[in-house]
């Protein structure tokens, strides 16, 4: 009887240590927000930036503001996809994993879907090149 229960024992913590890692191992897309009740779109899950780089040019007669931005950052789960807040019509996306492509899901939010998911704990630049006119505030 004493066997039996070992046995049983064992066999259910190698279902749970399994059942553990493939949580562990699961791919999320990134929320498109941090859930700010105030401005729930605002930030982004499943990403911490560390820095920015930013290079634009601003045409003063035809109002058009083009460049692109670098953004380093760190992923805080396995991603399948994050998202940016952005404005301005995107040009192009480039990561440092590998290759992407990219949706605009809402006029806030640029998602981009890596070609291969991407770890926890991940180092990644994104560089975002755009060009279009800013919008009024007012």
């Amino acid at each position: 009887m004493l066997t039996r229960g070992a046995v049983l024992l064992a066999a259910l913590a190698l279902i749970v240590s399994g059942a553990a890692a493939a949580v562990g191992n699961s791919t999320v897309a990134g929320a498109p927000g941090i859930g700010d009740p105030y401005f729930p779109l605002d930030g982004n899950g499943g990403i911490d930036v560390r820095t920015y780089e930013v290079h634009d040019a601003y045409r003063f007669s035809g109002g058009l503001l083009s460049g692109w931005t670098k953004v380093t950052l760190r992923t805080t789960q396995r991603l399948s996809s994050f998202d940016l807040d952005f404005l301005l019509p995107v040009r192009s996306v480039h990561l440092s994993t590998g290759g992407s492509t990219f949706s605009r899901p809402s006029r806030h939010e640029l998602r981009i879907r890596p070609r291969h998911a991407i770890a926890a704990g991940t180092t990644v630049r994104v560089r975002v090149a755009y060009a279009g006119h800013p919008g009024r505030l007012a």
